[in-house]
């Protein structure tokens, strides 16, 4: 018998409540391509076998392991990051897993999962961002998600309280160790340095360095403080993904193109934080430009579904009343969508990036991390290529968000945008 038949059977005895389940074949393969995965490796296994009834058994499920450490690991705290995601299948999936895919297995070493590609649903590719259509299916199941588990902290505190009590903050940590929420200091830089090839620079380009070069001097502190609850207004703060980007979710539609349901995958970085930082993360970094323009439609429909979702829970009265009140969440996007922001300038590289450029910062960190005097500030820089075609989208997102989201952010911040008021005026 196989080592992975010898894992799997007992296992999938359990997923199939079938305890005469047997396996005779199993295959494993690599499943994801370059560029989509630095901190595990992934793969596919397909199984065949047989049923307590002598039925024929197939199924195909999706295997991720944590690499060997190393520094690069450890700096981005991938055995917490582990830890975290096999926190939420074992714990929180049960409450209610409808938005993620079902697990076979979930330890700090190893999670296991079913193969949604089986059941045909697709990643879109990261390059090729998602339409209108596709984007406001993602609001819709991501208010739900909000939704449900703000629900679940209103009608029952206490059992929220020890919920989320083990999640760890992963990306921006209280001690002083080095940690992933270090390359969001990159992703400012890597933008600040894009505006500025822009010889004859636009009103929308300034404003955007002004933002860039104001929120830059102490970014990773400014964040860290926004995840603090007793920091902030967090009464109705509510279980968020931290990571929805295009990467992380998966589509299933019909012969028409119909989306019917959307799963999102990967919940390392799982927090307690205000919902307008998974809106603002994903709009900003996985969505066409055309969408954009249609960004206050996106607000109106994550409102509706939102109330929605709430409306069924049994939550109370005095709490769908606030969620009724006219532009809760613009305001609540205006007061929290920095965190969200930063998040998307980071990821924005990273969506541009193609086979060429990835194959490069690899062998960069590889370089660095065969170094023996590397150390981990030396570690997170790495060199991202600056051209038009990520530099307009830059522009574009920022000039975007600062302008239908921008308005309180000198009221939570400090004064940021010293242009003159016939400058202001324009925009």
């Amino acid at each position: 018998m196989s080592a992975i038949i010898q894992l799997l059977q007992p296992l999938l005895q359990d997923y199939e409540q079938d305890d005469h389940l047997e396996l005779l074949k199993a295959e494993e393969k690599l499943a994801t391509k370059l560029g989509d995965n630095f901190l595990s490796a992934v793969y596919r296994i397909t199984v065949s076998g047989k049923r307590k009834n002598g039925s024929e058994y197939r199924g195909s499920f999706i295997r991720k392991i944590r690499l060997n450490e190393n520094q690069l690991t450890k700096q981005m705290r991938d055995d917490k990051m582990f830890e975290n995601e096999a926190y939420f299948y074992n714990n929180i999936y049960p409450i209610n897993g409808s938005f993620a895919p079902k697990p076979v297995l979930a330890t700090v070493d190893q999670i296991i999962l079913e193969d949604l590609g089986d059941r045909e649903y697709v990643v879109l590719s990261r390059k090729d961002l998602l339409d209108f259509k596709h984007t406001d299916e993602v609001v819709k199941a991501m208010a739900s998600m909000h939704a449900f588990y703000l629900s679940y902290k209103l009608n029952h505190p206490e059992e929220f309280a020890k919920l989320i009590a083990p999640i760890k903050e992963n990306v921006f940590p209280m001690d002083d160790n080095i940690s992933p929420g270090r390359f969001y200091e990159l992703g400012f830089d890597t933008a600040k340095k894009s505006l500025e090839t822009i010889a004859d620079s636009s009103l929308q380009a300034r404003r955007g360095l002004r933002f860039l070069r104001f929120f830059e001097k102490d970014l990773y502190n400014a964040l860290r403080s926004m995840i603090d609850p007793s920091k902030n207004n967090s009464k109705y703060w509510t279980l968020t993904h931290g990571d929805l980007w295009n990467n992380n979710l998966m589509f299933l539609q019909d012969n028409h193109e119909e989306i019917l349901r959307v799963k999102f995958l990967d919940y390392q970085v799982i927090r307690h934080m205000s919902p307008a930082t998974d809106f603002v993360y994903f709009v900003y970094s996985s969505c066409k430009p055309e969408v954009l323009d249609r960004v206050n439609e996106l607000v109106e429909t994550y409102e509706k579904y939102f109330r929605h979702s709430l409306s069924s829970l049994n939550v109370s009265d005095e709490h769908l009343r606030f969620f009724s009140k006219k532009d809760w969440f613009l305001e609540e996007i205006e007061q929290a969508g920095l965190f969200g922001m930063a998040g998307a300038l980071l990821v924005m590289h990273a969506l541009t990036l193609d086979d060429a450029e990835i194959e490069a910062l690899k062998n960069e960190q590889d370089r660095k991390l065969a170094s023996q005097d590397v150390n981990d500030n030396e570690l997170i820089t790495s060199t991202v290529s600056l051209n038009s075609q990520r530099t307009e989208r830059i522009l574009r997102n920022l000039t975007n968000y600062l302008h239908h989201f921008g308005g309180q952010l000198s009221k939570c911040f400090g004064e940021w945008d010293q242009s003159d008021e016939e400058e202001k005026a324009k925009f």
